[in-house]
């Protein structure tokens, strides 16, 4: 496969992104796959890679760059910046990945004000390029965002570096959700080779940090001042590995509190010269905030360390809480404060946690870069057979008439027609006005962008359900809330599904599952003590008939439990969604059904923000 990756963030620059990029390519190129990476000129030259050409050409510039691409012809683009986003509007087929801050807050601005295709404008363009810097850097960066929400759907696949990274994108972009698969990120087999080092008896303990000083959210100043308040009872180093234009403000704190004998600011170190400091470190320390425009997206650093042998200290926010295992390859604060970090610390000083290199290392092997690019192959196979995948073959400008036309359809149809006229939208779109088929699911199940979570509202269900009791979980999609119910109730749970895929995974799971589409439940009659629907009902063309069934199949006494979305997740924003109940319709709705001799009581509760109703009825029958 002939696979052109676009990085503007690549070695010899350090990153973690400039990680992923260089990772990613070569495990393609081991692979035998063609591999043609497209990065920014690099001062110090361009690093030599086995089996990869680099071409060192990208301008950060939407129309210089289009021409460059439109001389390459690829069985697939993917693209390492969302601020590239906009090649899904030019070529096909494109897959992105996503870090995070990418997205949020871009630092790329590939949208330039450009008024030279406008000629009755040329006169203008030098008035323009007068305006203050500040000027210009705030419309490119306003004109990138833009660009980035309506290319970035438009992507064939997005593939996400955690689940938090996920949840943030398909918060902010909905129209992405169906095409999001969560990759996660890999460790370089180099750093397992390294064998961890133990400070000495008597000797002081290594602590590590690697960070680049342009976030003040990375909390280095807040590390240094916990670690002011141990300096006097407790021997330590700190070796802080990084630069950027923050490093003289934390010397020059690291100065003013007394810390200038037990901290070294070490700068940008080499690879070789990184894995020997993390090997030799008895923690490494990143305790980074997440904020609404930045946040960690899971976090490389932390993988690496644990290869090398070294635990981690971490704040439970963003992506870092699925890059560590607490009381495994780490620790975590709740809170990056000075005063929960210096707890954590001292902890660790005085010998109370401690932590096995061994667990650690093991761990991180379960992050491997071969897995990453497994997760993307199969994203890869997926778009090669796009009908639009080699239309930039073609140079011949009539070639790309239909393309700007397709463009400017669709564009108008996610912004008109989807908000006003959902069922036509899906309709033009899909085909179908329900476009809840088990192919659909099945599909959305097998790349992994579904996480349906929601921890509130998966407890008060759990509230509902008796120990021991005999359950059928409707609609139980990939059954996270069917392995809470069997863990903490000890109860006999029944899948049924109508996707093939996640009833086989729940097999291995040894859950006992049908597969069946609803209103159909094919089960005899008073079989269960609880029979739950768990944000199923919003999905259906007649929900009615399904809890028809469900009643038929609860033995009396027993207990039905229903819980959709209180008036909000409309259908121009979750096109899955056929129904918008608000507590008034859906207790209607179960009167009709349970009349006074099947129901001993019906009962509508609510979370605590308000989000979700949850309905618990007594059948009498």
């Amino acid at each position: 496969m002939r696979i052109g990756i676009v990085a503007p963030e690549f070695p010899p620059d350090i990153g973690g992104v400039e990680t992923y990029s260089y990772e990613f390519s070569r495990e393609l190129a081991r692979r035998g796959h063609e591999v043609i990476v497209f990065t920014i000129p690099h001062p110090q030259g361009e690093i030599d890679i086995a089996g990869i050409k680099i071409i060192p050409t990208l301008a950060i510039d939407r129309a210089k760059d289009n021409q460059i691409f439109r001389n390459y012809s690829m069985d697939v683009w993917h693209v390492m910046n969302a601020a590239y986003a906009w090649m899904a509007l030019e070529f096909k087929p494109v897959v992105i990945s996503v870090h995070g801050l990418d997205f949020v807050k871009p630092y790329f601005f590939t949208a330039k004000f450009d008024l030279s295709h406008f000629t009755f404008l040329w006169h203008a363009q030098s008035a323009i390029n007068k305006l203050d810097k500040r000027f210009d850097f705030r419309l490119s960066r306003f004109l990138t965002k833009r660009l980035i929400k309506e290319s970035l759907p438009r992507a064939r696949r997005i593939i996400t570096n955690s689940h938090y990274t996920e949840r943030i994108l398909s918060e902010k972009y909905p129209a992405c959700k169906g095409r999001i698969s969560v990759g996660y990120v890999g460790v370089s087999e180099d750093f397992f080779k390294i064998e961890h080092v133990f400070s000495e008896e008597g000797q002081p303990l290594n602590f590590v940090t690697i960070c680049t000083f342009r976030e003040p959210r990375k909390n280095v100043d807040k590390v240094l001042r916990a670690l002011a308040g141990l300096k006097n009872r407790y021997n330590f180093t700190y070796n802080i590995i990084g630069k950027g234009v923050l490093r003289l403000k934390m010397e020059t704190l690291c100065k003013k509190l007394g810390l200038e004998n037990k901290v070294n600011f070490l700068g940008a170190l080499s690879k070789e010269e990184l894995k020997q400091k993390l090997a030799s470190g008895d923690l490494f320390i990143l305790t980074s905030s997440a904020l609404s425009n930045s946040f960690e997206g899971f976090g490389i650093a932390y993988l690496e360390a644990n290869a090398c042998g070294t635990p981690v200290l971490a704040a439970r926010l963003g992506g870092a809480a699925e890059a560590v295992k607490e009381g495994l390859s780490g620790m975590f604060v709740e809170n990056p404060t000075v005063d929960e970090i210096k707890i954590a610390l001292e902890g660790f000083l005085s010998g109370q946690v401690k932590f096995e290199p061994r667990a650690c290392k093991e761990f991180a092997s379960q992050f491997t870069w071969a897995k990453v690019v497994d997760k993307a192959l199969e994203c890869f196979k997926q778009v090669s057979g796009d009908r639009y995948a080699n239309i930039q073959k073609n140079k011949n400008f009539i070639h790309l008439i239909p393309w700007r036309i397709c463009n400017r359809i669709e564009s108008w149809m996610e912004k008109c027609v989807r908000v006003k006229h959902p069922t036509l939208y899906k309709i033009l779109k899909f085909g179908r006005k329900n476009i809840n088929t088990p192919v659909y699911w099945d599909k959305v199940y097998q790349t992994g962008t579904y996480a349906g979570k929601h921890e509130e509202l998966f407890n008060m269900v759990l509230d509902n359900i008796p120990n021991g009791a005999k359950i059928l979980d409707v609609g139980c999609g990939t059954g996270e809330l069917a392995r809470l119910i069997r863990d903490k109730r000890n109860a006999i749970v029944t899948c049924l599904d109508f996707s093939r895929f996640a009833c086989e995974q729940l097999i291995k799971d040894g859950f006992k599952t049908v597969v069946s589409a609803l209103p159909k439940i094919p089960l005899p009659d008073n079989t269960f003590d609880t029979v739950m629907a768990i944000e199923v009902l919003e999905h259906l063309d007649d929900p009615q008939k399904t809890i028809i069934q469900m009643a038929r199949v609860v033995r009396p006494g027993g207990i039905v439990i229903c819980t959709v979305p209180n008036n909000r997740l409309y259908p121009s924003k979750e096109l899955e969604h056929q129904q918008v109940f608000t507590k008034e319709r859906f207790f209607q709705m179960l009167s009709r059904i349970f009349v006074y001799n099947k129901a001993g009581s019906i009962e509508i509760l609510s979370d605590s923000e308000n989000k979700f109703l949850l309905s618990r009825i007594i059948v009498a029958k």
